[in-house]
């Protein structure tokens, strides 16, 4: 990752075990404190741990995300972005690795030490057309500059339920393009993007990813639609985390939504394909509802596609699957 290196030049000047202890705390804070509002991170030295310990697995799951939208509107070259409650630029450094036609990137941060650290790695790789400004999306009079593309990863989930309306509303009047909300992979994380769901349609947009249809979710209440990332773990993230996997996996919900009318994807695979003596299972969220499909060896091209597909893949019969 190109941050990485330096990311661990600022880190230099702490000790450790500071940082260590400031990652402790923060991940206590997120567990206790998140949809209420609250300030999380506040000191530099846990703004500096935070991104070391969480910006791959946020940037990657983002990635995903601005990959759907990528591939169901290839025409889609967004000039401008708007990365909003941004961080340390996770959502950020995942736009300009998806989309090479941005020209300028704003990141909005209530959190100064965010902003000072998010900062500081753009301008030490050389990132000049991303800048940061201050701005707190938990007020209900939020307003943000307008972008082709704006973005907002795992900042849903902080706020309360009033000031979480609020704030997709606003996100909403600042994307002149699209919208992509990016949420932890749990039953509360997907109940959010729901709402924002919900919510949006309402608005007017249109659904995009990774639903293959508007209507209703066609999960139980006992479900939620999540996707899964592996991202490799570098050794300060293990040192951080008190441990030796070289991996971890990210759970993620997100949502795409565009300004113009586009076309979904015709059904997309929800579970890992469950590969079998001669078939392959495949679970779909189809416009007919949650389907199960088995692809048989007789059907060679659609056989290979299901056995390269994965969790989160685009499926379409015409074309058999379409990989991020």
């Amino acid at each position: 990752m190109p941050y990485h290196q330096a990311l661990e030049a600022l880190m230099a000047s702490s000790q450790e075990k500071t940082l260590v202890c400031a990652m402790s705390g923060v991940t206590a804070r997120y567990h206790e404190a998140s949809g209420a509002g609250a300030h999380l991170v506040t000191q530099r030295e846990e703004a500096l741990s935070y991104a070391a310990a969480r910006m791959d697995a946020t940037r990657a799951a983002a990635q995903d995300a601005l990959s759907q939208l990528k591939l169901l509107m290839p025409g889609f070259a967004p000039r401008t972005a708007l990365d909003v409650g941004a961080g340390t630029g996770a959502a950020t450094w995942a736009a300009l690795d998806v989309f090479p036609s941005l020209e300028a990137c704003v990141c909005a941060e209530r959190e100064r030490v965010m902003s000072e650290v998010g900062s500081a790695l753009f301008a030490a790789c050389g990132l000049s057309q991303v800048r940061y400004t201050a701005a707190d999306a938990a007020r209900p009079d939020a307003a943000f500059p307008a972008a082709d593309l704006v973005m907002s990863a795992y900042m849903l989930n902080e706020l309360t339920p009033s000031s979480r309306e609020s704030a997709v509303r606003a996100l909403w009047n600042a994307a002149s393009g699209a919208l992509v909300l990016v949420e932890p992979g749990t039953r509360v994380g997907f109940e959010n993007i729901l709402q924002a769901r919900k919510l949006l349609l309402d608005a007017g947009a249109h659904l995009l990813a990774p639903c293959p249809h508007a209507r209703d979710c066609p999960l139980g209440a006992q479900d939620w639609c999540h996707f899964t990332r592996r991202v490799a773990r570098t050794r300060l993230q293990k040192r951080l985390k008190g441990g030796e996997a070289p991996y971890e996996d990210e759970h993620f919900s997100y949502l795409c939504v565009t300004r113009e009318a586009a076309a979904p994807c015709c059904a997309r695979i929800l579970r890992h394909p469950q590969i079998r003596p001669g078939h392959i299972v495949l679970t779909l969220c189809t416009t007919e509802g949650i389907q199960s499909r088995t692809v048989t060896k007789k059907e060679k091209e659609a056989f290979r596609a299901a056995r390269n597909a994965s969790a989160g893949d685009a499926w379409d019969e015409s074309v058999h699957a379409s990989r991020v």
